[in-house]
């Protein structure tokens, strides 16, 4: 299973058993195990020679990963859709169903509570060729990171709907920027409950994401992106973990990335 689909069906589940009834109510495994989580993200940066990377001032502490420690950087497609019933087959599916695109700055199975930062691209329509799309979206340099300044509740949403809108965005718009861990303990290798720190929870004024040097090259089964990024953004923890409000303010992002995409 995508790995990006598996982690929105642990939220869905986390968002469905928590807020039935009492949309403040905290998921007491969440409360347990969330400060945990937190105590596993080292703000450090330990230099090494790994061409791809990650830098960024955390809370005025420099934070750093490497391709060789973290696991591979990578670009990623999923498709995202909507249905009106929780299971694909049974519901109809929404005509207007998108794709989504991430960035994944190391690997979320490489262990256990291993951290990864995630650069989630707007969504696109069903359809449309993916190299087209990413070079539309770089050769624009700078775009804005969603906040929850940008999330829109329609008039007649239940609690479950607007708590998957304050969570995931919906079809994402503008960037998001998330950095997720994975807790795996008691739990079979391929599973696990997802936790996140991302900038949909709070605001975003002046966070950007800039592609300052893009240089595209092919070969017979792949193109290459060798990316520049400098952003910068907030990002906050989410109510269902017991913690509220902002975790760190995320200054002078840097990342040096090579991905390829498949022709």
């Amino acid at each position: 299973m995508n790995k990006h689909i598996f982690l929105l069906i642990v939220f869905v589940i986390a968002i469905s058993s928590c807020c039935k009834e009492d949309e403040k109510m905290i998921n007491p495994y969440f409360a347990k195990v969330y400060p945990q989580i937190l105590d596993s993200i080292e703000l450090e940066c330990d230099p090494d020679t790994s061409y791809n990377y990650v830098f960024a001032e955390i809370n005025n502490t420099d934070f750093c990963r490497y391709e060789s420690k973290v696991g591979k950087f990578e670009l990623n497609k999923s498709s995202k859709f909507m249905t009106s019933s929780p299971t694909i087959g049974s519901g109809e599916v929404d005509p207007d169903a998108r794709q989504g695109a991430s960035l994944d700055l190391g690997d979320i199975h490489l262990k256990n509570r291993h951290e990864v930062l995630q650069i989630k691209f707007p969504d696109f329509k069903l359809g449309r060729n993916f190299i087209e799309y990413l070079d539309s979206i770089f050769s624009i340099e700078e775009h804005d990171i969603i906040g929850l300044e940008d999330i829109v509740i329609p008039d007649g949403t239940d609690i479950e709907e607007e708590a998957l809108l304050k969570f995931s965005g919906g079809y994402l718009k503008s960037f998001l920027i998330e950095l997720g861990a994975v807790d795996r303990v008691n739990i079979t290798e391929s599973g696990g409950n997802g936790f996140s720190l991302r900038s949909i929870y709070g605001d975003q004024e002046d966070s950007y994401i800039r592609f300052t040097n893009v240089e595209k090259t092919k070969d017979d089964e792949h193109v290459y992106y060798d990316l520049e990024i400098d952003f910068s953004c907030n990002l906050y923890h989410w109510p269902q973990y017991g913690y509220e409000g902002l975790w760190g303010e995320v200054r002078n992002g840097k990342i040096i990335a090579k991905v390829s995409v498949d022709k």
